[in-house]
């Protein structure tokens, strides 16, 4: 069995000593740098690991660290501490899986009950509903990135049950935070029937987190409504709920067209708190107009109608795409400028 944390341990130290040697320093000030700067975290090492799984080359790895020095690194402690074996033009062949295969998610979108299907959207919660394929989809790639094995995730307001397909593959502890007691109940509902590690508890993003949610979470969800201060709310709550480790992850469902220019304070706000983007699933949420009771979506069919269309057809369902953007914390908040320590040596600039 790999024993994950000293191979973390060995690889910090060999990294380190790859990137000295092939720069030519002298430890001291650049140890301290890069300690600083570049050191991975716990978190971010179990992400680089679980991109590397499946690497047939060298250059495979190359591409997941980003660095040669690193690359090869990574490969000499999987070689002393994880079976891998080297052939002389650098394909790799694993002598056991690096990761035990994740478990068979029990319940999907195609097997859904319809309890699942019926909970309605409430627009005085600002809810509009996705289909379960959509919530299947963000779920599948919340946990994409990182190991899903004893993996605490927290979801911020969860009227699409996206929650119960992420606990189905069982990565941890997976907790629903919201304000409305249908979607708690159902999150009760589908931890009996499926034994899953789901919990649920009421908040409202207006009030501070209780400190059983703070700092703790590796993957925040937050599908928020996006006008007035209820985005800003949403995403410093979820800020809140990460882990203070770089690597911590903060998935957000929106739709970038509907923000407009704050698409840049998002970015922004999420900056001043350690993240940065790691991803973008473009289009991944659909959510269908059809049985909205709310007037905003309702004004849709008098501009429809104005064009020569019939009336509410059946069969016609408009769906407004959402993308998921994932922001990773790269560091803790920073209080000023970023310390100057580092020169560019790589490039004898």
């Amino acid at each position: 069995m790999i024993d994950y944390r000293s191979l973390y341990e060995a690889f910090v130290e060999a990294e380190a000593e790859a990137e000295r040697q092939a720069l030519g320093e002298e430890p001291g000030a650049w140890d301290r740098a890069w300690q600083l700067e570049h050191r991975p975290s716990w978190l971010e090492f179990q992400a680089l690991l679980w991109e590397a799984r499946h690497a047939a080359s060298i250059q495979d790895v190359v591409t997941t660290m980003g660095t040669v020095c690193g690359a090869l690194a990574l490969v000499a402690v999987l070689r002393r501490h994880a079976g891998l074996e080297l052939a002389d033009d650098g394909t790799l062949r694993w002598q056991a899986p690096l990761f035990p295969t994740p478990p068979a998610p029990v319940v999907d979108a195609a097997t859904a009950p319809e309890w699942m299907t019926t909970l309605a959207a409430d627009a005085g919660f600002g809810q509009l509903r996705t289909s379960l394929q959509s919530s299947e989809r963000r779920a599948v790639a919340l946990l994409r990135s990182l190991p899903p094995f004893g993996r605490r995730v927290l979801l911020l307001g969860d009227d699409d049950l996206t929650s119960i397909f992420i606990a189905a593959r069982r990565p941890g502890e997976v907790v629903v935070a919201d304000v409305d007691p249908r979607v708690l109940e159902a999150v009760d509902r589908a931890r009996q029937t499926w034994d899953l590690p789901l919990r649920s508890i009421e908040l409202d993003v207006r009030r501070p987190l209780p400190s059983e949610l703070r700092g703790g979470f590796d993957v925040v969800h937050l599908d928020p409504m996006d006008d007035g201060v209820w985005l800003e709310l949403w995403t410093q709550r979820a800020m809140e709920a990460c882990r203070e480790q770089a690597g911590a992850r903060i998935g957000i469902s929106v739709a970038p067209r509907r923000l407009g220019r704050r698409l840049m304070g998002l970015h922004a706000f999420l900056q001043h708190g350690g993240f940065a983007l790691h991803s973008r699933d473009a289009g991944l949420g659909r959510y269908p107009l059809r049985d909205v009771d709310d007037a905003f979506y309702r004004a849709h069919e008098a501009a429809a109608r104005a064009l020569g269309l019939p009336p509410s057809p059946s069969d016609r369902v408009w769906e407004i795409p959402t993308d998921l953007l994932c922001f990773v914390r790269r560091a803790a908040p920073w209080p000023m400028l970023w310390p100057q320590t580092w020169r560019e040596i790589r490039r004898a600039v």
